[in-house]
């Protein structure tokens, strides 16, 4: 098993949830216009505008060459008037979870572990299981939460202290493929997941995640970007060039 010393590594399938109002801030995400989808959503002052503002901000972040932490604090600050605007919203607690994830990647893990975020992180992520139990992105995060839980804190630890077990992982995962088994990002991520926590054991489990996420039909500009990563690094893993495409996923965690 690798360590990674960053916090969470959940954020990246939580900017594919999809608003189910048609606002005009949903048509800026979609075509990739970030920056308006943010202004646009935050004027709408609703909770699905706040939503679709902070999968913006969350986007934007992720898919700049360099961290943005400003970016995810933003994203953190508008799921959270999300939920305050309507404490029903499963995915606005899934997109806070993406946010406050990657946000602690950058300020580092002890830095994670005094603001208390895995704990904030499972108490969201239940709230959102509890709201909508059949959502794939809700059981993909849960999935996700386990294998970083595990990979941070180490099997016994991550057991006894979080209850967290790599097996339960899998098993999320499972669960949420068979809910939506062409949705590119979820596959995208369990390859991210299995590759953190033990590459060796679960190569080819990592190179079928990969090509079913090349093969998945983007719905948005950021599962088009999602589509091309997913397409760079099973080039490189299938051309055996192993270091560079283990850089590479760092490099698409967010890993410091």
């Amino acid at each position: 098993m690798r360590r990674i010393s960053a916090a969470l590594i959940f954020g990246l399938m939580v900017a594919g949830v999809h608003a189910n109002s048609a606002i005009p801030a949903q048509e800026h995400y979609t075509e990739g216009r970030y920056s308006e989808a943010i202004s646009v959503g935050e004027a709408e002052g609703s909770s699905t505008g706040f939503m679709v503002a902070a999968r913006a901000a969350f986007a934007d972040a992720e898919l700049r060459e360099t961290p943005c932490l400003e970016c995810l604090s933003h994203a953190e600050e508008l799921a959270r008037m999300a939920i305050s605007a309507d404490p029903e919203n499963a995915d606005a607690y899934l997109l806070f979870v993406a946010a406050l994830g990657r946000r602690a990647r950058l300020i580092g893990f002890f830095a994670s572990q005094r603001e208390g975020v895995a704990s904030q992180t499972d108490e969201a992520i239940s709230k959102a299981l509890m709201l909508e139990p059949g959502s794939a992105f809700a059981l993909a995060v849960r999935g996700a939460w386990h294998f970083e839980v595990v990979s941070q804190a180490g099997r016994f630890l991550g057991s006894t202290l979080y209850g967290a077990r790599a097996e339960d992982g899998q098993r999320y995962f499972a669960e949420a493929i068979a809910q939506e088994p062409e949705n590119l990002v979820i596959r995208y991520q369990y390859a991210l997941s299995l590759e953190a926590y033990g590459f060796d054991a679960e190569r080819a489990e990592v190179e079928m995640a990969l090509e079913a996420a090349t093969l998945g039909r983007p719905r948005d500009a950021y599962e088009g970007a999602i589509n091309a990563r997913a397409t760079k690094l099973l080039g490189l893993l299938r051309d055996g060039m192993e270091e560079a495409f283990r850089d590479l996923m760092s490099r698409y965690r967010g890993d410091p």
